[in-house]
């Protein structure tokens, strides 16, 4: 794979020459910025917040998350397909300032309907967490939040990658500077993550407004919004589904455990998901590549080399993570979270099953397949849900990180097998699935090595991962795409 070709070479082929590559290490570089910020931060919140301090983070989080579908109504998926449909700059720019205007209003009507329903909801399911302050300030952060997401769909589908870059890490540095400054300096707990979350995201309110401005016309093109909610509205199913597979837990688990085994669950989920950032940022760069080039000759062959590249990383930097869990977890977090070690691996796994379906869900939306999106999320979300109320009883949160895992290889399985029936991608699904099991478990079982002298079992644990890693490079090797190659499309 490495002949005839120096390791400058390599930099340049695959950082200057491939823009798609290029682009998404931009999108790596804001979202490690923003993780990196928060992950450094993590030591410090977890020793001036308790553990029902972070459950009560991560309930209204997993909450909000599900508004937050509701709130965008899909409608920057409309851009992404339907930006390249538009002929002249005048119409492109309508369609980003009449989609915004449109996002605007209806969220504003949405928060004020929340205001009077939520505080009745949570009496009437005996929340143990009260509306006011935490809920009524986690709705004003989800409404503020919606502001972004059409500037970011215009950098995207511009290809203006560093746009999206300087817009999202400012955000996130801000948010975790201003809860830094209110949780130490002013002692406010952990209402100083929340206000710390609304200051920074009324910055970017503004921020926001600004580029629309400049980059759109606004208008309010009835027509446009009829044609955007017509396929939008279809992936709304979906897109819920995939939130409550994602946020299912943390509901279901404030039935049965307490707000400091929550916490204790958040802190895991946070470390084990960290693999998102890879996995994200490519998702960000790739999918305006699908939709412009699926017509073209040998996109078949091209897309399952690029899933294989793309699934061999994150499966070697996953198991890289879940063998170091314990040692992961007891430098950025303090003694008390340490439990939060146990349930990284399943998150990490899960998030490797996410990575495996990001192409195959993209290929079948290229297809205009959309339709079938809400099945595969609902299945996976019925085998969620159900393992959920199965398995938390009876083993906790090692429960509910089980179904969270067993929820997303579903989903692949699902997505693979539908989007099959439409194409004659091999996309060797069984062959993925079993190489994630057996490799993250391999891994798992490794975690637990504790030799006594520390220099030694990170020694250790390093062999076994380099032996990993040439095992999953044995299984890709025919379907890698050469480091000295350009773009895969």
């Amino acid at each position: 794979m490495f002949r005839n070709s120096s390791y400058k070479q390599i930099f340049q082929t695959y950082l200057f020459k491939n823009k798609l590559l290029g682009n998404s290490a931009i999108y790596m570089a804001g979202n490690i910025l923003s993780q990196a910020i928060a992950f450094f931060a993590l030591p410090v919140f977890t020793r001036y917040l308790t553990k029902a301090d972070y459950g009560i983070l991560s309930y209204t989080g997993s909450v909000t998350s599900f508004l937050l579908v509701i709130s965008t109504l899909s409608l920057h998926s409309f851009i992404l397909k339907y930006y390249f449909e538009r002929q002249t700059e005048k119409e492109r720019k309508e369609l980003f300032g009449t989609i915004f205007l449109f996002l605007m209003v209806f969220n504003l009507a949405l928060l004020y309907i929340e205001f009077q329903v939520f505080p009745h909801l949570l009496k009437w399911f005996h929340i143990q967490i009260p509306f006011y302050p935490y809920f009524a300030i986690a709705l004003v952060i989800n409404f503020l939040q919606i502001a972004p997401i059409i500037p970011l769909t215009y950098f995207r589908v511009t290809k203006k990658a560093w746009g999206y870059f300087w817009l999202t890490s400012s955000q996130a540095i801000l948010g975790i500077l201003f809860g830094l400054i209110l949780v130490i300096g002013s002692d406010m707990g952990v209402m100083g993550r929340f206000y710390g979350s609304l200051y920074s995201n009324i910055i970017s309110l503004i921020v926001c407004i600004i580029i629309i401005i400049k980059v759109s016309r606004i208008s309010f093109n009835f027509n446009t919004i009829k044609k955007s909610l017509k396929f939008s509205l279809p992936l709304l199913p979906g897109g819920f589904a995939g939130i409550a597979i994602a946020s299912m837990d943390r509901i279901i688990l404030e039935r049965y455990v307490s707000l400091s085994q929550l916490g204790i669950y958040s802190v895991g989920v946070t470390l084990g998901t960290s693999l998102l950032i890879i996995v994200r940022s490519f998702y960000l760069a790739v999918e305006p590549e699908v939709y412009e080039l699926y017509n073209q000759e040998g996109f078949d062959e091209k897309i399952v080399r690029l899933k294989n590249n793309l699934l061999y990383v994150i499966l070697c930097i996953g198991c890289i993570i879940i063998i170091f869990s314990r040692e992961i977890v007891s430098i950025v977090a303090s003694e008390r979270f340490y439990e939060s070690y146990t349930i990284i691996p399943f998150f990490v796994t899960g998030t490797i099953f996410r990575g495996a379906e990001i192409l195959v869900g993209i290929t079948l939306f290229a297809m205009n397949k959309t339709i079938y999106q809400p099945i595969i999320v609902g299945v996976a979300l019925l085998f969620n849900v159900v393992g959920n109320l199965i398995f938390i009883p009876l083993m906790g949160i090692m429960g509910a990180a089980f179904a969270s895992t067993l929820a997303f290889m579903i989903m692949l399985m699902v997505s693979v097998y539908i989007t099959s029936k439409f194409s004659e991608i091999s996309w060797n699904c069984l062959r993925d699935t079993f190489l994630i099991v057996i490799s993250c478990g391999i891994s798992t079982l490794i975690m637990n090595i504790q030799i006594g002298i520390l220099i030694v079992t990170v020694l250790v644990k390093a062999i076994f991962a380099v032996f990993i890693f040439f095992i999953a490079l044995y299984f890709f090797r025919k379907n890698m795409i050469g480091l000295t190659s350009e773009s895969p499309f």
